[in-house]
């Protein structure tokens, strides 16, 4: 389903109607048209349980304004919404649209959302399973200007990328920088290309190699994230994975997302991410979740290929189906639990 719109008439859409594409819309709306300083956003989940931050107006202005400039994004556009409002990446498409003066088309926030998709689009944002799930729809093609954030984008989606029209880019920011800070074009992708931080935004690393990010323009005087990064250039950097996310198996700590970038090598059509479980011997032991049995011969035999080999995952675990935040990001943890729970595993 989609609503065909505008910067100034989707203020005067009902709620009940704007409900049929995401009961977010219009309580969003009437904050807009308050004026109020500041808004609580609510963070999606993925790495943690949801908390809710205050967000500046005048940052998530700041913010849309940058991306507008950065994608030159002329006034009079017209933008495809498809990312759920509740969650700050959808609050700041429908933002830059007003900002814009676009005309707009609202998709519910599904996993296809280009198969009513028949009008030309300047500018969109989805998430990686969107885009997975949307390629194969003829209106995807008439989207100019994507951007892909919420989540990884593996190899086999590149892959598939290097085939359209559309200019794709890929995100990195969260809600506490009020969506992304920073970009990496997935276009003629080299795989060591980096991200580039938008114009506003200055970035450091302390000791442990985590991301430090500044920026007056957003109202961030540092913020230290969970993200461990490699600086590259100016304003430029590698991302490397979470420190949330970190191994310790016998004393030698190691980021899952290495492991699974090796992996990705040879499991490109597989279902899977890298883990931990905790071992008497070695303190964690690594394991792979997948939700296909089927699998698991291909699996054993690209782990069997990793080095140095302290780092090859031990067990391969199964889940009948993997659990996904409402804007579709992975539960990581909640699907460990569950596998924990079921123990269904075998040795690699």
């Amino acid at each position: 389903m989609i609503i065909k719109t505008n910067h100034e008439e989707i203020f005067n859409l009902s709620e009940k109607e704007l409900n049929k594409i995401d009961p977010e819309i219009y309580s969003f709306l009437i904050f807009w048209k308050s004026k109020k300083s500041y808004i609580t956003v609510q963070t999606s989940g993925s790495t943690g349980k949801p908390k809710n931050i205050k967000i500046r107006r005048n940052a998530i202005i700041n913010s849309a304004k940058a991306t507008l400039d950065y994608f030159n994004i002329k006034e009079n556009s017209r933008f495809h919404i498809c990312l759920p409002v509740k969650y700050i990446g959808g609050k700041m498409m429908l933002v830059r649209a007003i900002l814009n003066k676009a005309e707009i088309i609202l998709t519910k926030p599904e996993k296809n959302v280009a198969k009513d998709l028949n009008d030309p689009i300047d500018f969109s944002a989805m998430t990686s399973i969107q885009v997975e799930n949307s390629l194969k729809e003829k209106g995807f093609k008439n989207i100019k200007k994507l951007i892909i954030g919420g989540g990884p984008v593996n190899d086999t989606l590149i892959q598939k990328i290097q085939q359209l029209p559309t200019k794709c880019y890929q995100t990195f920011g969260m809600t506490e920088t009020v969506s992304h800070i920073a970009i990496r074009e997935l276009n003629k992708l080299n795989k060591d290309n980096p991200y580039k931080c938008l114009n506003h935004v200055e970035i450091s690393t302390n000791i442990d190699g985590n991301l430090i990010i500044k920026s007056p323009y957003l109202c961030i005087e540092s913020l230290t994230t969970n993200d461990i990064v490699q600086i590259t250039g100016n304003k430029e950097f590698k991302y490397i994975g979470r420190s949330d996310n970190l191994i310790n198996t016998g004393g030698i700590k190691v980021l899952p997302e290495e492991i699974e970038r090796q992996l990705n090598e040879s499991l490109q059509s597989v279902v899977f991410f890298v883990d931990k479980i905790p071992d008497n011997r070695s303190g964690e032991k690594i394991i792979v979740i997948t939700n296909k049995k089927e699998n698991t011969s291909t699996i054993k035999k690209a782990c069997k290929r990793i080095t140095p080999k302290h780092i090859r995952p031990q067990l391969i675990f199964f889940i009948e189906e993997f659990i996904f935040t409402e804007n579709n990001k992975l539960k990581r943890k909640k699907i460990r639990n569950n596998a924990i729970k079921t123990n269904d595993c075998i040795s690699i």
